[in-house]
């Protein structure tokens, strides 16, 4: 069983004025970051053009990002045609605590948004940089490489592999565990969970083993600490550790839809697709709201873009950037 909520489209309309959430035509979010584009933004204190600013929604980090001219210097992205480096200015609290420049790939935030990580690609050696309350900096340098030695073309095809092995790399809150998967032809395969060591720059990684079947087909997964991960199947939303699948919730046929999304929030799981969307809760797989887009389809836009703020869950309104909210209050432990 769970607790049913209705909206009406009266109601809805009512909670815009007092929960309006506006997003500027450049803006959109992703896993609770919102995310602005098209900038060509000069800010107090950075020597360089801001181009994407990323700001977690409940969070005191803001990222600045510029793109560049590749420099030489740094390892371009295999196969683009544009070569691209970046500056990266991270901020808490309004106050720059870290600046870069280079080939950076793979950012990330942390489920709640309060961890921060990147890796940035040398000829010789990468780096993974994480930022929470510290800014730590793990160092892997390729062995057949000399200091300061720049291979042609042809010679620097190391640069391109991807570091530790795997091709994702999504970071636990504390910031001391990874979630590390490939990626190929968009399928995601079985995955890792990683322990970041402190004083080298390696990892240790631990093989998640799921005891269901089709292991390859999982949509999204999300890490929030070494015991506690997320995946979300085509029929299916499940937690696991390294060693132990705690619950599975299987999809009922009152979805219209196939959910291909999910974030974490509080105590919350936040399921979405196009046309429907539900919260469960995180500690038992419980399903606790659903709403269908289904007749309403002229008023609510989709459901792809929603996010939660102040224990709101926030989704966009037809043909406008205003987004109508649906109070998580009563879930929220």
């Amino acid at each position: 069983m769970y607790k049913q909520v209705s909206i009406f489209i009266t109601l809805l309309c009512l909670s815009i004025t007092v929960n309006a959430q506006h997003l500027a035509q450049n803006q959109y979010v992703k896993d609770q970051v919102i995310v602005t584009f098209d900038l060509k933004q000069k800010v107090d204190g950075l020597d360089f053009e801001v181009n994407y600013i990323y700001q977690p929604i409940e969070s005191d980090l803001k990222v600045y990002i510029g793109k560049k001219l590749f420099d030489g210097e740094h390892c371009p992205p295999e196969g683009y045609t544009t070569k691209l480096t970046q500056d990266i200015a991270v901020y808490r609290d309004e106050k720059l605590i870290w600046k870069g420049s280079g080939y950076f790939d793979s950012l990330r935030f942390s489920s709640d948004g309060k961890t921060f990580k990147v890796f940035r690609h040398f000829h010789n050696k990468s780096q993974r940089i994480i930022i929470n309350d510290l800014v730590t900096i793990h160092e892997n340098r390729y062995a057949h490489y000399e200091e300061g030695y720049v291979p042609d073309d042809q010679e620097s095809r190391p640069c391109f592999l991807n570091y530790e092995g795997f091709d994702e790399h999504l970071i636990s809150n504390s910031g001391t565990h990874s979630l590390s998967f490939f990626i190929h032809d968009g399928l995601e395969t079985p995955f890792s969970i990683c322990t970041i060591k402190k004083q080298e720059s390696g990892l240790v990684c631990q093989e998640v083993k799921p005891d269901w079947t089709n292991q390859n087909a999982f949509f999204k997964a999300q890490i929030v600490s070494e015991n506690e991960v997320y995946v979300l199947y085509e029929h299916m939303l499940t937690r696991q550790s390294p060693s132990k699948t705690f619950w599975n919730t299987k999809f009922s046929d009152k979805f219209h839809e196939k959910f291909n999304n999910f974030f974490v929030y509080k105590n919350l799981l936040i399921v979405n697709g196009m046309n429907d969307i539900a919260v469960f809760d995180k500690s038992n797989g419980q399903i606790l709201w659903q709403r269908s887009r289904r007749g309403e389809e002229k008023v609510l836009q989709t459901f792809d873009s929603v996010f939660a703020k102040n224990n709101q869950l926030i989704f966009q309104l037809e043909g406008t950037t205003i987004h109508g909210a649906q109070s998580l209050s009563q879930f929220i432990e």
